[in-house]
């Protein structure tokens, strides 16, 4: 697995939420290309994000393409941050070889949501109260009021 070559953005960088495709071309141990995959053979792969240790599945299916057999793969994450995605090959006699992938995926906040986003309120002189059943902020005059929006995505992952 260690020899594999991968090609495609979403071996790069992802958005939360989004489907994200890429090419996988699994070689040998000395870096050819594979013809065929042997009787019995399993490739599997999955993102691990590196601070939570959450995991995400890629979808792998075989194609030929020439001579080479190629994996077209997908995945989709939710959670902003950085993956390190790991290959295993289970072979025929039950053998598996795995290994990590030297480059990271990126996955990046979705679009901005409204419902997710977080409203900040701070002031010096004043204070919440009930008007025509809504929760309203009364300040006296000459009181500073300071807002700050965090915007997020849907899944509630911050944007900077």
């Amino acid at each position: 697995p260690n020899q594999t070559k991968m090609e495609g953005e979403g071996c790069k960088k992802a958005v939360a939420g989004c489907v994200h495709e890429f090419v996988m071309e699994p070689r040998d141990k000395y870096g050819n290309s594979r013809l065929v995959l042997q009787s019995g053979e399993k490739w599997n792969a999955e993102l691990v994000e590196v601070n939570t240790g959450e995991k995400v599945k890629i979808d792998m299916k075989p194609v030929k393409s020439g001579k080479k057999v190629l994996f077209h793969c997908d995945y989709r994450a939710f959670k902003a941050g950085k993956y390190e995605m790991t290959l295993s090959v289970t072979e025929e006699d039950g053998m598996v070889l795995s290994a990590a992938m030297p480059n990271h995926i990126v996955v990046l906040p979705g679009i901005t949501s409204g419902k997710k986003s977080i409203l900040t309120v701070s002031t010096t002189n004043g204070y919440w109260t009930m008007r025509d059943q809504k929760k309203v902020w009364q300040l006296k005059a000459g009181s500073n009021l300071n807002l700050a929006v965090q915007s997020c995505d849907k899944f509630g992952n911050y944007k900077r």
